[in-house]
C-alpha cells in the first residue's frame, strides 16, 4: 500500500498542520497546488488519498474532484477540504451521485477529528517507533527493602550528640561509601575501625582509719627541782 497522501491545496498553515499529524504514521505528504500539475502527478503514481481543496470564489476543487472520479485515479480515495465553502455547498455535493468519500471544514476540525477521518478511509496504523516512546508515561519507581535511603537532619539533636555522635557519623559514612561501592562494581575500602569506648571511671579506694596514738604524757612524779639562789659551801 501506498503512504503517499496528495494534498492539491495552496495554504500553506494546512500542509504544515497535515504533515505535522501524518509524518507520525509514517505517510509522506506530497503538495501539488496547480491542479494540472497535481493530476499528471497522481496518474503516474496513484497516491494513498487525494486531498483537494475547494475555496471561493469560483469553486474550482469541484471540478477537479470530477476529474479525479475519472480514469486511473477513480478507485483513490478523496477528501475536500475548505476555508471559504460554505457547509451547505459540502452538505449539497455530498447528496449528489458520486461524491468525496470525506468533507473537512478547516475552520472547525480539529486535529484529533482530521485524523479519525483519514484513518477511516485509510488505515493510518501505528505511531512510528520514536513517537511512541515520547509518549509513555514514566512511572514512579518503587523502592524496595534493599534501597537505601540517605536522609539528613538538622535539630536539636544534633547539639546532643557530643563525642559519641560523631563517633556514629563516621561509621554511617564508611558504609555509605561501601554500598556505593558495591553499586558500582568496585571494591569497597575497609572501613574504619570504631574508636576504643573510653574505660570507665573507677572510683578511689577510702583510705584506711589509723588507730589513735596514745599521747605521751609526762608523768606526774617528775616534778622539777626547785631552784636554789644559794651557793654550796666549798668545802
Amino acid at each position: 500500500m501506498s503512504r503517499r497522501i496528495l494534498l492539491i491545496d495552496a495554504d500553506p498553515a494546512f500542509r504544515a498542520s497535515l504533515t505535522q499529524l501524518l509524518e507520525r504514521y509514517r505517510f509522506e505528504i506530497a503538495v501539488e497546488p496547480d491542479p494540472e500539475q497535481a493530476l499528471a502527478l497522481a496518474t503516474a503514481t496513484p497516491p494513498a488519498l487525494l486531498v483537494v481543496s475547494v475555496e471561493e470564489p469560483d469553486k474550482a476543487g469541484f471540478k477537479v474532484f470530477q476529474r479525479c472520479k475519472k480514469g486511473a485515479l477513480a478507485k483513490v480515495p478523496i477528501v475536500l477540504v475548505t476555508s471559504s465553502v460554505s457547509p451547505d455547498s459540502f452538505v449539497k455535493h455530498r447528496s449528489l451521485k458520486v461524491h468525496a468519500d470525506e468533507y473537512v471544514d478547516k475552520r472547525q476540525v480539529s486535529g484529533d477529528e482530521l485524523l479519525g477521518k483519514l484513518d477511516n478511509l485509510i488505515g493510518l496504523g501505528e505511531l512510528s517507533d520514536d513517537d511512541l516512546a515520547m509518549s509513555m508515561e514514566v512511572d514512579e519507581i518503587p523502592l524496595s527493602s534493599d534501597d537505601m535511603v540517605l536522609e539528613e537532619t538538622v535539630g536539636e539533636d544534633d547539639a546532643d550528640a557530643g563525642s559519641d555522635g560523631h563517633q556514629v557519623d563516621s561509621m554511617v559514612d564508611a558504609e555509605t561509601d561501601a554500598a556505593f561501592a558495591a553499586l558500582l562494581g568496585d571494591e569497597p575500602a575497609p572501613a574504619p575501625a570504631p574508636a576504643p569506648a573510653p574505660a570507665p571511671a573507677v572510683e578511689p579506694e577510702p583510705l584506711p582509719q589509723l588507730a589513735d596514738t596514745p599521747r605521751i604524757r609526762r608523768a606526774a612524779s617528775c616534778t622539777p627541782r626547785p631552784s636554789s639562789s644559794r651557793c654550796c659551801p666549798r668545802r
